[in-house]
């Protein structure tokens, strides 16, 4: 599990998410990068958006990785810098997440 590989999932569960919500075609899902915005102003997601991107990285995460882990909790939602910003910031979340569980296991 590298940084790279978690990246592409949280892109891919973006551009699922947002193919199926774009009906006309207005989104560029191909612009994603590791610095496209998540949250804030500079974000074009709302907050359905992003809960429906988290739950999609989640299972795919579980399908790649045989790994359950809960992206949204209170940890995450607790940290002074949300990792929820960036894709990057988002996939180093989900890199440590993965980490810890297999840790536990």
């Amino acid at each position: 599990m590298d940084s790279n590989e978690l990246k592409k999932i949280v892109i891919s569960s973006l551009q699922d998410i947002l193919s199926e919500q774009d009906e006309n075609g207005e989104i560029p899902v191909a612009d994603f990068n590791e610095s496209t915005y998540l949250i804030g102003r500079r974000s074009f997601l709302d907050s359905l958006t992003l809960v429906s991107v988290i739950v999609d990285i989640e299972q795919k995460v579980n399908d790649e990785y045989g790994v359950s882990i809960s992206i949204a909790d209170e940890r995450a939602m607790s940290q002074e810098k949300s990792p929820f910003r960036t894709i990057g910031t988002l996939a180093e979340y989900v890199k440590l997440l993965i980490k810890e569980q297999k840790q536990d296991a």
